[in-house]
C-alpha cells in the first residue's frame, strides 16, 4: 500500500490522427484513492493553454484544501501538466526517494475539439505544502507557462516569485515522459504510484 499518494484519474478521449492501434474498449479512468478525504471537497478546473493556442495556465493559482480535485483540461494545441520544485521551474521535479513528479506526458488537442471531448487530467490534494507545475513543452515555461496550488502570498516563495525564476531560466529542453502507458488512440491505461515524502510521485508502469 502506497503512502502518500493522491488520487489521480487521466481520461484522454480520440482527438487526432495519431499512430495508435485502435482501442479495443472505451477510454478507461484510472484512479488512486487517497486517505483523509473530506465530505465537502471541491474540484477546481484549470484551462490548459487557450481555444486560440495560448500558452497559459488559467488560472494559474488555485487554493485547494486536502482532499480537493484539481482538474486539468487541455484546449486545442500541444501542452504538458508537469509537478516541478520551486528551486527550478522548468524541470520535472525529481525527490530523494528517487521518484518523479506527476507529470500528463505530452497531451496533443486538435483544433475545434467539442468541450465533451477535451482531455482531462485529474489529481487529489493530499498536502498543504505548496505544488508547483509547468508546460514540458519547449519554450513554454520560459514564457511564463507554470502555475501552483496553495503557493505562500508572501516571502520568498510566492507565485510571482516561482514564475519570475521561470522566465529567467533557459526553460526546459524537452517533454517529459508520461505517467502512464498509452493503449488504443491517447487513452491513458496504467499509472503506478509510490511514496514521495509527502508530494505525488508516479511513474510508468
Amino acid at each position: 500500500m502506497f503512502r502518500n499518494a493522491v488520487r489521480i484519474s487521466f481520461m484522454i478521449f480520440p482527438m487526432m490522427s495519431v499512430n495508435f492501434a485502435a482501442p479495443q474498449s472505451p477510454p478507461k479512468e484510472v484512479v488512486f484513492t487517497a486517505a483523509n478525504t473530506t465530505k465537502s471537497a471541491q474540484n477546481h478546473v484549470v484551462q490548459v493553454g487557450s481555444p486560440t493556442g495560448g500558452d497559459l495556465f488559467t488560472p494559474n493559482v488555485v487554493e485547494a484544501k486536502i482532499g480537493d480535485t484539481v482538474t486539468f483540461v487541455f484546449k486545442p494545441g500541444a501542452h504538458t501538466v508537469t509537478q516541478a520544485l520551486f528551486e527550478s521551474p522548468c524541470k520535472p521535479a525529481t525527490f530523494g526517494s528517487g521518484g518523479e513528479g506527476f507529470s500528463s506526458g505530452l497531451v496533443p488537442v486538435k483544433p475545434n475539439t467539442p468541450d465533451s471531448k477535451l482531455p482531462k487530467f485529474v489529481i487529489r490534494i493530499k498536502v498543504n505544502t505548496p505544488l508547483w507545475f509547468f508546460c514540458d513543452i519547449p519554450k513554454h515555461c520560459n514564457p511564463g507557462m507554470v502555475g501552483a496550488i496553495n503557493p505562500a502570498k508572501v516571502g520568498p516563495q510566492t507565485f510571482s516569485a516561482f514564475q519570475a525564476s521561470a522566465k529567467e531560466n533557459k526553460g526546459s529542453l524537452g517533454v517529459s515522459k508520461t505517467t502512464g502507458s498509452y493503449a488504443g488512440v491517447n487513452t491513458l491505461s496504467a499509472l503506478k504510484a509510490f511514496s514521495s515524502g509527502g508530494n505525488a510521485d508516479f511513474q510508468t508502469r
